[in-house]
Formats: structure tokens, sequence, C-alpha cells
């Protein structure tokens, strides 16, 4: 994990009451900037007020203009010392030396009291609302009585499907008008598929919007959904038992092409859909942020024979100021603990580890999760889960596309009925009864590696994935009719798996993925162009990966 972009904001402390401005009284830097008609933007509208009770850990957040201090962005109080927001929220007054306030637990505006942020610590990939758009907030002391929200785990949201109804809540405008309203509005929005509201932002949105584990989406239906003014607020999610988490952070809104900037008061003129940070993915970000404590955690193991024993060992190392504890609370079904040093309290530069086993269950993209609780005097207890990814090597594997994918000095494993070549084409065997394709890359040299791709939208296509083993990466590609990826290998002999996982229901004798153009350590591939094609008939429920 590269280190943290941290930025120290010494601050007289003071208590001022706040009063409210339009929006558009201060430059608009809380909304993302705008390039062209199908860009998107940082947009609740709709929904009902919301009550004090159920957002104790509702956040305001301010910045100091000319004018006074300013309504910028809502937030998120997730430990007694730490606000969660999105990162475009704070950035720019930060370079333009504007001071950055807090008002945490009150549902007014009219009567907040505004609390100066001590350090603010912003993603270090973060460049701009469309990734890694997410930063957190520290204050001088801790709020003793406060209420944070607990964060979902990628198990809660695995429990969740398409249609499910998520919660919103912010300032964020209320009409096709400039003007912020003074109470905090809540309103709830269905779940959906990543790759729906891609097709949505290409088909009805003028845009090409990657949407990936990093993101959950939510459609606006019935012009209901977040506006400017939300962004860097909660997303919900309430969990079976009916505790309710945050699961993401407001980023922003796709708009209809050719609709204007900042309405949100007609169904021609309000977005499609509403994309966020997931918690899950970020998790371990946070906690280390937060408590000090870094995990070297996910784990990635490629090319696993089926029913093989794989171990998986996370090492969780304190590079906090003050001692923490660790312990283990659970574990997915068929993960099994074999070694736990984190069972005491772990000092500032100690390090404990938690190994476990587990049986690779079947071909393809298999994962398997440990939860962890990480208590620190000052913030409390806070849960995060470790991630155990293998990749299961179908067994009657061969080389036989190696000259296809064409990279020299490397093996390359597919099953025949998964993945053919036949010249510089290449097509796939239709009713593949494992419901996956997975093309194993072992022995890559470092440098670039990349190829380039072609994945339908809508249900004809299915889910393809990237895994690297040394690296510990994991990317779901979007859809695209002509996408590319790339990774920059650091370390020897790298192993890649490429995993087609089929769509649900499939689509018969349509070709779902095609994969060409292999290039490896800055070196081109020959002139042969190569397709590895997918086609399917069978159904599989779709994954989905927690960071």
């Amino acid at each position: 994990m590269k280190n943290p972009k941290k930025i120290g904001l010494s601050f007289m402390l003071a208590a001022l009451t706040s009063f409210t401005l339009p929006v558009c009284a201060e430059p608009n830097d809380s909304q993302p900037a705008q390039t062209a008609a199908s860009d998107a933007t940082t947009r609740i509208f709709g929904g009902s007020t919301a009550s004090e009770q159920d957002w104790p850990f509702a956040v305001s957040l301010f910045s100091d203009t000319i004018f006074g201090v300013s309504f910028r962005c809502t937030a998120s109080l997730i430990s007694k010392k730490h606000i969660l927001t999105a990162a475009h929220c704070v950035v720019p007054p930060i370079e333009q030396g504007r001071r950055i306030y807090v008002s945490v637990g009150l549902q007014s505006l009219a009567s907040s009291i505004e609390i100066p942020v001590e350090n603010i610590t912003v993603h270090p990939e973060y460049r701009s609302y469309k990734a890694d758009d997410i930063a957190i907030l520290e204050l001088p002391f801790t709020l003793a009585d406060s209420l944070p929200v607990a964060l979902a785990s990628s198990r809660i949201m695995d429990g969740k499907d398409t249609g499910d109804k998520l919660t919103v809540a912010g300032w964020g405008y209320r009409d096709g008008s400039a003007f912020i309203p003074t109470q905090l509005f809540e309103a709830k929005v269905p779940l959906a598929a990543n790759r729906t509201c891609e097709s949505l932002a290409s088909t009805q949105g003028g845009a090409n919007q990657t949407l990936s584990r990093k993101h959950h989406c939510t459609l606006v239906v019935n012009n209901v959904g977040t506006c400017n003014g939300d962004s860097g607020g909660p997303v919900i999610v309430e969990a079976s038992s009916g505790k309710r988490y945050q699961a993401a952070v407001t980023n922003y809104t796709q708009k209809k092409s050719g609709s204007p900037d900042r309405i949100c008061n007609t169904a021609e003129n309000f977005g499609l859909f509403n994309a966020a940070s997931s918690i899950a993915y970020y998790s371990r970000w946070i906690y280390q942020t937060i408590t000090g404590i870094d995990v070297n955690a996910s784990l990635t193991h490629v090319g696993q024979a089926i029913n093989t024993q794989v171990n998986h060992r996370f090492v969780l190392t304190n590079k906090g100021d003050k001692a923490a504890n660790v312990n283990v609370i659970g574990a997915s079904q068929g993960l099994t603990v074999t070694e736990n040093t984190c069972q005491a309290q772990i000092n500032r530069g100690e390090q404990c580890i938690i190994a476990g086993n587990t049986s690779v269950p079947s071909e393809g993209r298999n994962e398997q999760f440990l939860s962890v609780a990480l208590s620190h005097p000052d913030y409390g207890s806070l849960n995060l889960e470790l991630l155990a990814n293998t990749v299961g090597r179908p067994p009657n594997a061969t080389n036989a596309v190696t000259q296809a994918v064409n990279i020299n000095d490397i093996n390359v494993y597919a099953a025949p009925e998964q993945w053919q070549t036949s010249g510089n084409r290449g097509v796939s065997a239709t009713n593949n009864s494992s419901k996956t394709s997975v093309l194993e890359l072992d022995g890559l040299a470092t440098g670039d590696f990349s190829f380039d791709y072609s994945l339908p939208a809508g249900s004809a296509a299915g889910t393809l994935w990237v895994m690297s083993e040394k690296m510990n990466t994991l990317d779901r590609l979007p859809a695209l009719n002509n996408g590319s990826f790339s990774l920059n290998i650091t370390e020897s002999d790298e192993s890649i798996a490429i995993v087609y996982e089929f769509p649900s229901p499939s689509a018969s004798g349509q070709p779902a993925a095609v994969v060409r153009n292999f290039k490896s350590g800055g070196y081109l591939t020959f002139s042969a162009l190569i397709a590895i094609m997918v086609f399917g008939l069978t159904t599989s429920n779709k994954r989905r990966r927690k960071a």
C-alpha cells in the first residue's frame, strides 16, 4: 500500500454559529469539474426529512470563504475522532488555502456548531471523482459521547441483491434552485449491478464509465437520488439483523446526455444512477489510517488444482503511535485458522500473524475471508475482513493456446472446452458445464503487461476478471467493444489469470468475450492477431469481491 497523502491543518479551536449561503455564492468546487455535456456530476433529491435519532453520525462539512463559513458537502462519523467523506469535497479548498470545518450529529444546519479539522488524509490514488474519491478527516479531540456508524463488510453486501433498497442522506439540493436545505434529508434507492449502470452511462449518458469493485451503484428512480451537496455522504445498508451499516460514500450521479448541470427537478434533467465508493473495498486503507494497523491482505493464489489445500498468511503490523488489539471474530465456510499470534496487544512497531488454509472448491475464481476486530484505545473497535482468493485450474487444462497468446518464455494453460484457438482466431465450445473459463499465464516478466478485449454490454455479457498472484490485484473489466487492460508487473515470474464467468441467463450462440493483442515486458507480440472467444449456454450466479 502506498503511503497515504496526509495534510496537516493546525487551526485555533473555534465554535462558530453557522449561517446558510447559496452554494453558488462560492466557487462550486464541491462539484467535479465538467468537461462535456455527457460527464458525470455530483448530485439527494426527493425523499423525506431525516430524523436526528436515526442519523447521529451525519456530518455537515464546511469551508471558509470570503463570505464566511459556507456549506460544501455531507460526511459521516466513523470513529469518535474521524470523519469520512469524498476527496473532491476537501482537495480544492485545501489547495486554495481554505480551512475545513465539520458539524456532527445535528440534523439542521441552522443550529450547527463547526469544529475545525486537524488533519486530512486523502486516498493516495485519488485523481478525480470517478475513482478513489475518498478522504478521512481527523478532529482535534475525541467526541466521547458520539455514536459513529458501523462500516459494512463485503459479507454484509454479499447478502444484498440488485433491487434491494439502500438509504442515502445529505443536505444536497432539493429542487432546481441553487439553494441548499437547512434540514437533513434521506431517500431509499435501489441497488444495481455495476454493469447495468455502465450500460446506462453508455446508452443514455453519452459516456463510458468504469464502475469496478471500488464502487456501489444505485439507480435514480422517480427522480429520487443524490444531488449537489450530497457528495461525501453515507450510503446505508440494513443487515438481516436490522443493524444499519455504511456501505459506501456518495461520489457522483451520472446525468443524462445533454442535460444541464445542477438540475434535479425533472425527469429530463435528473440523473441515471448514483456511484459511490465501496466501504468494503477501501476498508483496509480506512482502518490503517485510523488505527495504524497495516495489513498485507488480500492474498491471491493462481493456478491451483481442484481440492488441493492452499495456505493463506496475513501479517498485521502496528504502524500507529499506540498499542492496539487484534482478534479473529469469524471466518467464511471452508477457511480454517491454523495459526494466530494476534491474541495479545500489539505495540507500536510489532507484528502478528493470522494463517489459515482452505481447499480449492472449484474451477475459476473462489473467495474466502477472515473477520478481524481492531481495537484502539482512542477510537473503539472496528471490524475488518481479510480476503483470500484462489483461481482453480481446470483439471484438463493444456498449453494448446500458448501460440495464440504469443508471449515468449511463459506457460499458458486453458481447458480445451473453455478456450480454443484455430490459426489466428479461437472459439470456445458451448455448454461449458463449469460455468467459467480460466486462462492462466505463468512466468511473466517484469514490465508492462497488457491486452485488448471486447466484452459486450447487457445480459449477453458475462463478467471478465483479471487476477495477479504476486501483486495481489483483482480487476473486473468494464463491458466495452474495444477495451484494454494493462498492469505494470514489478515482480518476476508473475502468474495472471483471466477468468470469464458466464452470464445468467446466458446468451446462446453469441460471442461474449474476445481477448487479443497480448504484450509483455514492453515488447509487442508477433503480428498474429489472436482472438479467444467465449460462447456459453449456461448460467452462473453473479459473485462479487470486497476490498
